[in-house]
């Protein structure tokens, strides 16, 4: 039974959760929209928006004490954590001028700290919000922010933003049939029976959703195998002794011939141009041609990584696995 004394500790109670219910909801977040004392453009003020970390290659490229900044609506990173030292882009600044200048793949882009007009290779644009030297009061560092949209957009590397977090993907710019394209989804190097072979004169890459290989990089160099390329005629002969395939395929054909009968290409052969050095080479589509000459084909998209196995390494990895149950 409740008696006057209960019923009234029991109101008390209540009414003291009730307070400390309503202090935990109004006190203010400490996270990225936490209070930042920071001194822009001479003046010291309270930046109370969104501090961005920049992610790259995921790995986190801005600094804890020097993160970005919204100006204007416009995200704005640190140049030197960001774009020189996190992404390798060439950066120079002339202090007295008070002007950035980057450079990447034949991409020339100059801002001056306080000025809102950019040129990329000599053209004129616009910038929403200026470079600006910002000084971190507390954290008692300084560095000079820049639009981080606007020079991605440029220098080749893909941009994204959610929440607090700013990720960035390194682009390769290419062309083929006359078409200036770019791709993410591209690599240095592939593994031939697990051994990691580093390629120079073309990355694989993926061109209208299909991954290509250097062709005399990886069947003559890395595969060992017979190859011959009738620049006249622009037919590519490569031959497998091993597996006894030989194939003939001609650029930019639909179709090849495989010990002379012929085969749909899902994708033809390419001559494909790469923008940072001019560098034409010929490219094969890997899935189907290695296939044709007797090899295995996996394509690890988490890993951006392309494994190739020939059946001797299959046949010899299974003996000895034998060998050790």
């Amino acid at each position: 039974m409740n008696t006057p004394k209960a019923t009234y500790a029991k109101k008390i109670l209540l009414s003291l959760f009730a307070l400390l219910l309503l202090n935990i909801l109004l006190i203010p977040s400490t996270s990225n929209a936490a209070t930042l004392r920071v001194k822009l453009n001479g003046k010291t003020t309270y930046y109370k928006k969104t501090q961005s970390t920049v992610r790259y290659q995921n790995k986190t490229v801005t600094k804890s004490s020097r993160k970005g900044l919204t100006i204007n609506g416009t995200r704005m990173v640190p140049y030197k954590d960001v774009f020189q030292k996190g992404l390798k882009v060439k950066t120079s600044y002339n202090a007295s001028k008070k002007r950035l200048t980057f450079s990447r793949d034949g991409v020339k882009v100059t801002l001056t700290v306080g000025k809102k007009n950019a040129y990329v290779n000599g053209k004129k644009y616009r910038l929403t919000s200026a470079p600006v030297k910002v000084n971190y009061v507390r954290k008692k560092t300084s560095g000079i922010l820049v639009p981080a949209k606007f020079l991605c957009k440029h220098l080749g590397f893909q941009y994204s933003a959610k929440g607090s977090i700013i990720t960035l993907t390194k682009q390769f710019h290419y062309s083929y049939l006359d078409k200036d394209t770019k791709t993410t989804v591209y690599s240095d190097y592939l593994t031939f029976n697990d051994k990691s072979i580093k390629l120079s004169s073309m990355p694989v890459l993926k061109i209208s959703g299909s991954m290509y290989v250097p062709a005399e990089e990886v069947l003559s160099n890395t595969l060992g195998l017979k190859y011959t390329y009738d620049e006249t005629n622009q037919t590519l002969e490569v031959q497998n002794t091993a597996t006894e395939k030989k194939l003939k395929l001609t650029l930019n054909a639909d179709s090849m011939s495989v010990n002379d009968e012929s085969v749909s290409l899902s994708k033809p052969m390419y001559v494909v141009t790469r923008k940072d050095n001019k560098g034409e080479v010929l490219c094969i589509p890997a899935k189907q041609v290695l296939t044709a000459l007797g090899y295995s084909y996996k394509w690890e998209k988490k890993k951006t990584l392309l494994s190739v196995h020939d059946l001797i390494y299959f046949s010899w990895s299974a003996d000895s696995k034998k060998a050790t149950d």
